[in-house]
């Protein structure tokens, strides 16, 4: 049974990192005298929907460092993080890395952030093509960092492919349309 003390500084820790206080999760963080597995990846995610990429990278490098091991969580962190820095080799180094030194098949998310990379970075015919071979049914979050990266890159001809294919998805929110259509307002 996991110690009761851990499970609930992990909890506390969680809890401030999702309403915003980064640093009062850090805090607990760096005051725990035993950290499991779940309280390292909970500070790596926190870093990383926080902005704080650089932090999230330094963390999960030290979990390894510190004998811990690297969870498809944790890797869906650094991989975000990785879009945020707009650090495209070194996402893919990430990715490759899950299955072949952690034996860690990618999961939707993992080829998310890599869509999510490729997008951000301007490589949109990439970005579609890889939505369109994963071994996955593409989600709304990649259709959306698609079709955002068309509104920044004013590319509305990505922009309305990437419509057709959630169409043929069946994905049926507004939320497509909407950023279509800030896409061709913004070319």
């Amino acid at each position: 049974m996991p110690d009761q003390t851990l499970v609930a500084r992990t909890a506390i820790m969680g809890l401030f990192a999702e309403k915003g206080h980064l640093r009062l999760a850090k805090k607990i963080f760096d005051t725990m005298f035993l950290r499991d597995t779940i309280a390292w990846n909970a500070m790596v995610a926190a870093n990383a929907r926080s902005g704080h990429a650089t932090a999230s990278l330094d963390l999960f490098h030290r979990m390894a460092v510190e004998g811990y091991n690297r969870e498809e969580l944790a890797f869906v962190s650094v991989l975000a993080s990785c879009a945020q820095m707009g650090a495209l080799e070194r996402a893919r180094g990430y990715f490759v890395s899950m299955e072949f030194d952690h034996g860690q098949a990618p999961e939707l998310e993992h080829y998310s952030c890599i869509v999510d990379v490729l997008a951000r970075l301007g490589y949109l015919r990439q970005a579609r093509e890889l939505l369109s071979t994963m071994p996955f049914v593409p989600n709304d979050s990649s259709y959306k960092a698609v079709l955002s990266a068309c509104r920044i890159q004013h590319n509305v001809r990505h922009a309305s492919g990437i419509l057709r294919e959630c169409h043929t998805n069946h994905w049926d929110t507004a939320a497509p349309l909407v950023l279509f259509s800030n896409a061709a307002r913004s070319h």
